[in-house]
């Protein structure tokens, strides 16, 4: 689980490292390990940051920050109360919470990242997507999601 304080952490070392990277491999150089140390330290404060104004004490997946590893082909499981988006005319465009627990296979696994929305920068989460029986698509936030 992250919380805001072990995202702080891991900001902490990758500026650590992106510090001494720096001093091997100065601006105007070309460094890939020293950009993405700075890059990875820059999504862990936002990613903080966002939890502390949501008032969210700790996630298991937030943004790039991901513990659910799924593959196309595997089950998953949806909890009961998640709230859900499809395709299809059945599905509001607002979603629907799950009426009972889900058991899905998995088509794929997007990966939360931190992005921009118009001028504002967000959080945005990972999704877990499925095949639904109508023929259409379904897809949950993959902190609704248990790995089976």
């Amino acid at each position: 689980m992250f919380t805001a304080e072990s995202l702080l952490s891991i900001a902490s070392e990758k500026e650590a490292l992106y510090l001494e990277l720096l001093a091997k491999y100065p601006s105007g150089t070309v460094n890939n390990d020293r950009d993405n140390a700075s890059r990875h330290m820059q999504e862990a404060l936002f990613c903080a940051e966002w939890m502390r104004s949501r008032g969210c004490t700790e996630l298991a997946n937030i943004g790039p920050f991901m513990t659910l590893n799924l593959k196309r082909g595997q089950f998953a499981r949806v909890r009961k109360g998640s709230r859900v988006f499809g395709t299809g005319v059945q599905m509001p465009s607002e979603g629907k919470p799950t009426v009972r627990m889900q058991v899905v296979r998995v088509h794929d696994l997007e990966k939360g990242h931190v992005g921009q929305i118009g001028c504002a920068w967000t959080v945005c989460q990972g999704t877990l997507r499925w095949a639904s029986s109508g023929g259409g698509w379904r897809w949950t936030d993959v902190n609704n999601v248990d790995a089976i």
